[in-house]
């Protein structure tokens, strides 16, 4: 082997090697979804499916055409960095985001533009790695309700939906996390990539078909509940309502999937560059033994040496910052709101790992107001404020009905609303505080935590539930009570953290 091109593989694998050690957090969480989840189980097939479209434009690429360059440098600097942020705040999607932009950027700076141009979407199919989509499950679950309620008034099925259960005659059904059809629109849209590029070579037909692959699994989805439902219409429950149904789904969308092929090889562009690739194999056997370069140029990889180093120092430092105590808030006030603890709260809020938690009633005293609470406490170290773990209510006894964002005291607020399976209405207010900051968005609570641990700052934080029955208190009371004591209600909830 010459000895230029065995630098290209000595600096290569060095680099690849260096990109397994920084990004093995972000790899490793990344399988374990894969594997826990049913949604992301097709992820195990990208990294393979990308090294076989490599593998058959070999014949394309010249050896000689392989020029390092330091144009990626930027962005891949971005992605160590971004995963530096989302270690510290322990925000897995940005840790995903960044190990799995960073290795088709990585590739890129290792074999130069006219390389990386040929091998363009297989750099960019390894961003189906990125296991991210379930986020929309619960908007999955309002459309497919929204599409089927019509469809089965439209046949003469009695119903009355509550929320994301629908009522019939016969009994009734959830739209549940399962029923969004979310694992087969991320695997319709992943293979519609894929098919697109190897069945089409018009830009325009490819589109076409990606955007029939969105589609298709959202209106069949819905078709399946609607069928489901009728199923059970018209059986007296006797069918399509327990693992069947499960079944049924399965093979709705086996036939779904087999129909888009169908659509697909309909329109299939014929191949026609046999001679093309004839004369590629015939290019390859010129240049197998060309060198990379006379001098090749290893300016590039070792400037991501460097930043990779740069990243493993500041984390190391930030490894050794000292766990925050809890204290409480310096704009604590004195109150007469009594407060009572009270575990058995109706909406069973679920808040894994919590430093420190508390469940109960805060009554504003000469007044018949009550109001249940929740309040959780993260240090910032251990348990995570944010995650996907937590739960504001019981799902199995509630469904929602919906989220809206109110401005209270001038701070802003979530309101939500559910409906339990019997028919009951509750309202929860609930908000995040990281050292005094006041916010509503789980995203932004995230972010400002990891900009906190960054700077090796205190990033403790808590969540604050504020929940009433919709019998019990109109919300605009609720709202109301909230805005007229909200300094004594977040001192009160304060304190019974402190003393437990």
């Amino acid at each position: 082997m010459p000895n230029q091109n065995r630098t290209f593989y000595v600096v290569s694998g060095l680099a690849l090697s260096l990109w397994l050690v920084i990004f093995y957090q972000g790899i490793a969480t990344a399988v374990d979804v894969w594997f826990v989840s049913e949604i992301f189980n097709h992820c195990f097939f990208v990294l393979p499916f990308c090294l076989f479209l490599i593998y058959q434009k070999r014949s394309v690429i010249s050896v000689a055409d392989i020029k390092p360059t330091l144009l990626p440098i930027i962005p891949l600097t971005g992605a160590v960095f971004l995963q530096l942020f989302a270690l510290v705040g322990d925000i897995k999607i940005l840790m995903h985001i960044a190990t799995f932009t960073s290795l088709p950027l990585l590739i890129w700076l290792l074999v130069g533009h006219k390389v990386a141009k040929t091998l363009a979407f297989p750099l960019f199919f390894i961003l189906f790695c990125i296991p991210v989509g379930d986020q929309l499950i619960p908007y999955l679950q309002e459309l497919t309700t929204d599409i089927s309620v019509p469809l089965l008034e439209l046949t003469n099925v009695p119903i009355y939906r509550n929320g994301l259960y629908l009522d019939i005659p016969e009994g009734r059904f959830l739209v549940a996390e399962a029923c969004s059809g979310i694992s087969f629109l991320i695997s319709s849209i992943v293979f519609g990539f894929a098919y697109a590029y190897v069945s089409f070579t018009s830009i325009k037909k490819r589109a076409i078909f990606v955007v029939v692959s969105v589609l298709v699994p959202i209106l069949a989805n819905a078709l399946r509940v609607y069928g489901i439902v009728l199923t059970g219409h018209l059986s007296d429950m006797q069918y399509a309502v327990g693992a069947d149904h499960l079944i049924y789904g399965g093979v709705f969308y086996t036939i779904v999937l087999f129909i888009l092929i169908l659509l697909g090889e309909r329109f299939r562009d014929k191949k026609v560059a046999v001679a093309t690739e004839q004369a590629a194999i015939s290019q390859e056997d010129k240049t197998e033994k060309t060198l990379i370069s006379s001098n090749y140029n290893v300016i590039p990889v070792v400037c991501f040496i460097l930043v990779a180093l740069g990243q493993q120092v500041w984390l190391y430092n930030i490894s050794q910052l000292n766990k925050p105590e809890f204290i409480l808030p310096k704009n604590i006030v004195s109150n007469n709101l009594s407060y009572q603890a009270h575990v058995n709260n109706a909406w069973a809020p679920e808040f894994k790992d919590a430093d420190k938690e508390d469940f109960g009633v805060v009554s504003v005293p000469s007044t018949q107001i009550n109001v249940e609470s929740y309040i959780a406490y993260y240090n910032g170290v251990g348990g995570e404020l944010i995650s996907s773990e937590h739960r504001l209510y019981g799902d199995k006894q509630w469904s929602l009905i919906g989220h809206q964002n109110k401005i209270i005291a001038q701070q802003p607020f979530t309101l939500t609303e559910l409906a339990s399976q019997f028919g009951e209405r509750r309202y929860l207010l609930h908000w995040y505080e990281i050292n005094d900051k006041h916010f509503n968005s789980a995203s932004k609570t995230k972010l400002y935590q990891a900009y906190l641990m960054l700077l090796g700052k205190n990033a403790s934080g808590v969540k604050i539930i504020l929940s009433v029955s919709k019998e019990y208190m109109l919300v605009d009371e609720l709202i109301s009570t909230t805005e007229k004591n909200l300094p004594e209600i977040r001192s009160t909830l304060y304190q019974a953290l402190a003393d437990k």
